[in-house]
């Protein structure tokens, strides 16, 4: 059965048979895979989600039930107030699971427009549609440049060109590292022709997880559920070049990151690693001095210890100029809220900080 031939009725209750079908283990890879990936935008699930996939994988709920509660859960808080960017989160979480289900898979320019419309169908209106207009988006990692991404009048040739070089392209005899060189540059140049007004780095994964499990690999791990972020910021240095300023496309974090989710390698997926230093910096601040939003960017961390990152002494105004006005502008947040002053207190980006420091993502 091809999924693209379904309806999207029929096409979720092929999904559901399958997923309740599912072992503990890979129900828990697949809703950790589909959270996880929501960090590409700076967006966080609700506890309410958390609570019902938690359910979900331990089999006292079905996935069609998952579903259902899902939507008369926001059918209700839409008559209130609903924080838009947790429904996306919910929505898309729950669809990239159900997905990832299935061994149905398509490697071709409709397969990837299926995704996408499967993925943001109750999100997006343009959800399965090419975009029409050209884009760029500011980037951290490049100090507030973009990729140059496909004009929009070239994106289904640009698509069907790098598909079929991919189908020509034999895997027998290949070693990890030329493995790992092939895909990294494959999929470098598949995300950078952007095909969708938002949601690309979702949908580009959730193709590339569908691609290489037809080539023997099972990927739904821990990588993508806790380091999607850094895959994102590694395609954009795979995919920037600044010539004139003696900067070429980097492909080193996006190779790390495979030889980690093929081969089991480990290796520090630090984002701000990958960060282009800058020799003039429009803030006109020192250019080896971090910023609050930079040194959380990986971490999570105590006050003393994101003064020491960002070179500071004095706590006093370490806390108002820096602390209290992040905290006050959602940008961080504790990880103990409901003691402030605990001694193991520690500090983390929230999704709003996430999106600040990145810019604009998708």
């Amino acid at each position: 059965m091809d999924y693209k031939e379904l309806d999207n009725q029929n096409k979720s209750a092929y999904y559901y048979t399958l997923y309740d079908q599912k072992s503990y283990q890979e129900k828990y890879n697949y809703w950790a895979t589909a959270i996880g990936l929501q960090d590409v935008d700076g967006l966080k699930p609700s506890s309410f989600l958390i609570d019902i996939a938690n359910r979900s994988i331990k089999g006292e709920l079905s996935l069609q039930e998952v579903k259902q509660k899902l939507y008369d859960y926001y059918e209700e808080k839409d008559k209130h107030n609903t924080n838009e960017k947790e429904k996306e989160a919910d929505i898309v979480s729950t669809n990239i699971t159900t997905i990832l289900t299935s061994p149905d898979f398509s490697f071709s320019v409709d397969g990837l427009l299926s995704i996408h419309k499967y993925l943001f169908n109750e999100v997006f209106s343009f959800a399965g549609e090419i975009r029409t207009v050209d884009i760029s988006k500011k980037e951290w990692v490049l100090n507030g440049e973009s990729v140059l991404y496909s004009p929009a009048q070239m994106i289904i040739e640009n698509i069907k060109y790098d598909l079929e070089e991919e189908k020509k392209f034999s895997y027998t005899n290949l070693n990890q590292a030329e493995l790992v060189s092939h895909l990294s540059l494959f999929i470098a140049r598949l995300w950078q022709i952007h095909p969708f007004r938002e949601g690309n780095t979702r949908t580009s994964v959730v193709f590339l997880i569908k691609y290489l499990n037809t080539l023997g690999y099972s990927v739904t791990n821990d990588l993508f559920s806790e380091n999607s972020w850094f895959f994102r910021n590694a395609l954009v240095r795979a995919c920037y070049s600044d010539r004139r300023n003696g900067i070429l496309p980097d492909f080193s974090f996006l190779e790390t990151f495979f030889n980690c989710l093929l081969f089991n390698e480990k290796a520090e997926l630090k984002n701000r690693n990958m960060k282009i230093t800058s020799e003039k910096e429009p803030t006109g601040r020192p250019t080896d001095r971090l910023t609050l939003l930079e040194v959380l960017s990986d971490d999570e961390l105590s006050a003393r210890a994101i003064m020491n990152a960002m070179g500071l002494s004095h706590v006093p105004s370490f806390r108002k100029t820096h602390l209290k006005p992040a905290l006050e502008n959602g940008l961080i947040e504790r990880t103990i809220p409901e003691n402030p002053n605990h001694p193991a207190q520690k500090y983390r980006l929230t999704g709003k900080g996430k999106k600040k420091l990145s810019g604009s993502t998708s």
